[in-house]
């Protein structure tokens, strides 16, 4: 290739293929894709606790951070094997915090706890369990229990705890929903599956935590004989979220690629020259890697999103040297061809940028990230075609196909044009007449690539383990631990007291974990004196096969209880280690800056119409009641009214660029009407096929 001109040019070249290898190696050394869809939720903006919840919620709520497991393929027998092989492996993941498949869910730290402070923890425990006549009872039922033939029966838990208050402490923080239990594990109730129940580790932060849990579980399947022929399930909240990402990427690279070979075919066919093809491609590669690296050094890493979106958006930026093919082939002096449109090329980069711009302030991360990159692709691309373009010679040889071949289109369409003014005509009308269908549908299940048959096994999992999904929620803020369980103590029992729930353990709550140090004082306080405990107990055992002498353990643990002092939130949290009940509790009472919040989920099946209309009454500073849905939707409401309202900003704007480059209304109307029927045209086709 010969080129024309002094040695200022290759110059230029030797700074552009030093600019163009600067950017392969930035993207390569520095590029950080992050994947996670939490940037695509508002990060401020939204002063609404409902709604700050309901994105806390999808990012590290309860139902986030829970993964179902569903084994199937062989026998009963087998996947209970498995399930135990599988338990154990997942148990000493990095990504699990803790694994469950029916067996024993507390561990022996979490249990010495407990048995310690049993008596100040326990909801059963007041000062009528221990008079004479609760203690008969109790020791009667014991004694049923001995003669029965059910397996599981501790005769020294009996010794140490007739009343069973670790036994009361331990149902009353169980689900209601009793898991069907076969072979030692949990199953489905028509035992086709088995069904493991998995937390995931919250200190491991971001999406990929699952998908690398998910590869590494496969792994583990192909290699060990005992998951051989199992085949594997995974649902959940994160992995929908995982897999909806996956899918959405998937979809997008494989438009954007389409699109490419289409936009190229079509330059190859009008062009006929490589050579074209290839020039015209360098202001697209060099906007994208410019607008990937910038976007990576303002916001520190890219989401993969932005990368598949932006490649579509700074598809525009083919115009550039389109423009500049037209004219430069007409002529040897590339620099003056490119200097006569470089006016049309400019106001187009200024006035799509302050479109893009409206991006930039929105309280979206991912919106501002696209925004970003969409406004450096573009000057990118325009500096690159004004600047680079010209050194190449393109004059000699015209490839352009002949006018009678590029004037079809034209003439297809001139001759269709009645029928297509009444098609977009109608569309148009269509969208005035569809107006409020536009946004009224604020449902965000409707974006999601997932189907809804998908969603409807998880639910019914979810069900059977007792871990179904929640909607509404309870929220009590205090300014300490102790005073967020005391208000949540109040609540409870105000509500049992109202009749609006039927026993204070049908509601999951902190408290139930963890009661106040007050109501543990009041525990304590109950507790009765050594001297007054044996001589109920010598009564109680009259008439009884049991030895007096069997039960001095109780009688010991019930004085070292009465000395006790309540253990408070930290204590509790340090001594149960990072067992169920330490992730129980911090799901259901959490700390926000200086701001304590305890959570109380409300199942469906709890949520009476008369429980909702009861809260709503008694809401207040300190007591809200959170519907998930609702404030989730809410987010999608509010996008729509920060788009509007900055594209309104961004159009006014552009319009007014549009006044000053064109200096008459009457050419602004004549550019703007394109522009309108060509999106109401769009958003009509849209409606049509029921999309909103």
């Amino acid at each position: 290739m010969k080129f024309e001109g002094s040695v200022s040019l290759v110059k230029k070249l030797i700074v552009w293929s030093t600019v163009l290898l600067v950017l392969i190696f930035y993207n390569i050394s520095q590029l950080t894709i992050d994947k996670d869809m939490s940037v695509f939720l508002p990060q401020d903006g939204i002063n609404d606790i409902a709604t700050e919840f309901a994105i806390q919620q999808s990012r590290e709520g309860i139902a986030h951070s829970i993964v179902i497991v569903e084994m199937t393929g062989d026998s009963a027998e087998k996947l209970a094997k498995a399930s135990h092989y599988l338990t154990e492996y997942l148990s000493n993941h990095s990504s699990v915090a803790l694994a469950m498949n029916g067996k024993q869910s507390l561990n022996e730290q979490e249990m010495k706890l407990l048995e310690q402070y049993r008596y100040l923890l326990a909801p059963s425990v007041n000062k009528n369990l221990f008079t004479k006549e609760r203690l008969y009872k109790a020791l009667i039922s014991r004694l049923d229990e001995l003669s029965s033939s059910l397996p599981g029966i501790n005769k020294a838990a009996i010794a140490s705890d007739p009343v069973m208050a670790l036994r009361n402490y331990l149902t009353s923080i169980q689900s209601n929903s009793n898991p069907l239990i076969h072979h030692g594990v949990w199953f489905t109730q028509d035992q086709q599956a088995a069904v493991l129940l998995l937390y995931l580790n919250k200190k491991i932060a971001g999406e990929s935590i699952i998908d690398t849990l998910i590869r590494n579980t496969l792994d583990q399947t192909a290699k060990s004989e005992t998951l051989a022929n199992i085949d594997l399930q995974f649902s959940g909240h994160a992995v929908y979220a995982s897999q909806s990402r996956r899918i959405i990427e998937a979809e997008i690279r494989t438009f954007t690629l389409s699109a490419i070979a289409i936009i190229l075919s079509v330059l190859l066919i009008f062009y006929r020259s490589p050579l074209w093809l290839i020039l015209s491609g360098i202001p697209l590669l060099i906007a994208y890697l410019s607008a990937t690296a910038m976007t990576n050094y303002i916001f520190g890493s890219i989401h993969g999103i932005t990368l598949a979106f932006g490649a579509i958006l700074l598809g525009i930026t083919i115009d550039y040297p389109v423009h500049y093919f037209s004219h430069a082939r007409h002529t040897s002096d590339a620099n003056k061809q490119v200097n006569k449109i470089w006016g049309t090329i400019l106001a187009g980069v200024i006035t799509s940028s302050i479109g893009f711009s409206v991006m930039l302030f929105s309280d979206y991360n991912g919106l501002q990230q696209l925004g970003c990159f969409t406004i450096i692709g573009l000057v990118a691309a325009a500096a690159t075609t004004r600047w680079l373009l010209p050194i190449f010679p393109l004059s000699g040889k015209t490839f352009i196909l002949p006018e009678s071949i590029l004037k079809l289109p034209y003439a297809a369409i001139l001759k269709s044009r009645w029928v297509i003014i009444l098609i977009v005509a109608s569309l148009m009308l269509f969208v005035l007449l569809s107006s409020d269908k536009l946004i009224s549908n604020a449902n965000l299940i409707q974006f999601s690539p997932i189907p809804q048959s998908v969603f409807n096994k998880d639910t019914a999992l979810r069900k059977n383990l007792g871990v179904s999904n929640t909607n509404d929620f309870i929220l009590i803020t205090a300014d300490s631990s102790e005073d967020a369980l005391i208000k949540t103590e109040f609540l409870l029992d105000r509500m049992l007291r109202d009749g609006v729930i039927t026993s204070n353990q049908t509601l999951q709550a902190a408290s139930h974990i963890l009661p106040s140090m007050k109501k543990q004082r009041q525990k304590i306080k109950a507790l009765p004196a050594d001297e007054k405990l044996q001589k109920n107990m010598q009564d109680a055992l009259v008439n009884t096969p049991f030895n007096p002498s069997a039960f001095q353990s109780f009688l010991t643990d019930i004085e070292k209880s009465r000395h006790l002092l309540p253990i408070n939130y930290a204590d509790f949290s340090n001594a149960s280690g990072d067992g169920l009940l330490q992730l129980k509790l911090q799901n259901l009472l959490r700390k926000d800056q200086n701001q304590w919040t305890s959570i109380i989920p409300v199942s469906e099946q709890v949520m009476t119409t008369e429980l909702k209309v009861w809260l709503q009454k008694h809401a207040g500073s300190h007591v809200q009641l959170i519907d998930l849905s609702g404030s989730l939707n809410n987010i999608m409401k509010y996008y729509h009214a920060d788009i509007i309202t900055k594209s309104f900003y961004g159009s006014v704007l552009i319009l007014m660029l549009l006044a000053f480059f064109q200096g008459s209304l009457k050419r602004v109307i004549a550019v703007t009407i394109p522009l309108i029927i060509s999106l109401t045209t769009t958003i009509g086709i849209l409606l049509l096929i029921g999309e909103q």
